[in-house]
């Protein structure tokens, strides 16, 4: 199928769906190119076609049927876009397909060229939906999974209930490409059935948060906010700390300095102290010199004021050198 829009999905052709068993006939069923028409009255396996096909392509498991019974291998023949076939090979209840570069019809003793799980898992190659979402060239395509939106990879088997259609969705009243009965996929089946339409995905699409994405988001904003406040009350601590350090700093250089000062005057006080101490001494020595004067000078006196004695010669020499009482007022004699 080429899409209106966007890049085209290559096409992919049933060539025959094969049962195989060791002593059983192989049980065949080849499709033409164009249209096969399987017809018969109920119960007599038409509706196990459709199911077998599907089983192929990842179908989860397969209903047992007696007409299957002795059947070990089933074989799906595939044309691809380049005309290349290819098998898918898987046995029931198995949860891997063998993958042969070829057109078999029986079960090849050659190793397959792969095996993959059939679970599909977008980011690796190595799974059966994968490998034939790329044979399609729709392999990486984004889908939207509820309308909120949110987005998931396209799987094949989103793809394969658009190709294999029962009788049953035929005839029921809703849609045949939506799943019956399961309404909660009904936004990624509209959006799988765009993509074959438009050959556009949902690539380009804004998506919003889911409701666990939220609630992430939520418990992880509740911790930042916790984690912010704890380095603010941190960094107030910090930046207390730092104002002490700076005024304890302070203190001590006040400390010093008034410590230098006290020194000074300390010294200033000794070389104060050692000058008064001199002056002191030098007053005693004054203080008895003037003593020693004071002394001297009373010997003097006293000496000068002894009375005369009779002998004249004592009297003339005392008034040669003591002058009388009323001599300052006497007319000098020269």
């Amino acid at each position: 199928m080429a899409g209106r829009m966007g890049s085209p999905v290559r096409p992919l052709t049933l060539l025959h769906l094969t049962f195989v068993g060791p002593g059983k006939t192989p049980a065949s069923v080849d499709f033409h190119p164009r249209l096969t028409v399987i017809y018969g009255a109920s119960e007599t396996g038409k509706s196990f076609v459709v199911e077998s096909i599907d089983y192929m392509f990842g179908a989860g498991k397969l209903k047992d049927i007696q007409e299957a019974e002795g059947y070990t291998d089933i074989l799906l023949g595939l044309r691809l876009a380049n005309d290349q076939a290819i098998t898918l090979v898987r046995q029931p209840g198995a949860n891997k397909v063998s993958v042969y570069q070829e057109d078999l019809r029986a079960v090849s003793a050659t190793p397959p060229a792969k095996i993959l799980p059939i679970k599909h898992d977008p980011r690796s190659d190595n799974n059966l939906s994968c490998y034939l979402l790329k044979i399609l060239r729709a392999d990486g395509r984004q889908v939207l999974k509820s309308a909120r939106p949110t987005l998931r990879s396209l799987s094949f088997r989103d793809l394969a209930h658009l190709c294999i259609i029962s009788e049953g969705q035929m005839a029921g009243s809703r849609l045949p490409v939506l799943t019956p009965g399961q309404k909660t996929a009904e936004t990624a089946e509209k959006s799988v059935f765009k993509y074959l339409f438009t050959g556009q995905d949902e690539s380009g699409r804004v998506v919003g948060p889911t409701e666990v994405e939220k609630k992430i988001g939520k418990g992880k904003i509740a911790l930042l906010d916790r984690l912010i406040d704890e380095a603010r009350n941190s960094l107030v601590s910090e930046a207390g700390l730092t104002e002490l350090q700076r005024q304890l700093a302070q203190l001590e250089q006040a400390m010093i300095a008034t410590s230098a000062g006290i020194g000074g005057l300390l010294g200033e006080r000794q070389l104060y102290a050692e000058q008064a101490r001199g002056l002191e001494d030098d007053l005693a020595d004054n203080h008895r010199a003037a003593d020693a004067s004071g002394t001297a000078a009373a010997r003097v006196c006293a000496r000068s004021s002894t009375p005369p004695s009779p002998r004249r010669s004592s009297t003339t020499q005392c008034a040669k050198t003591c002058p009388t009482p009323d001599s300052s007022s006497s007319t000098p004699r020269f």
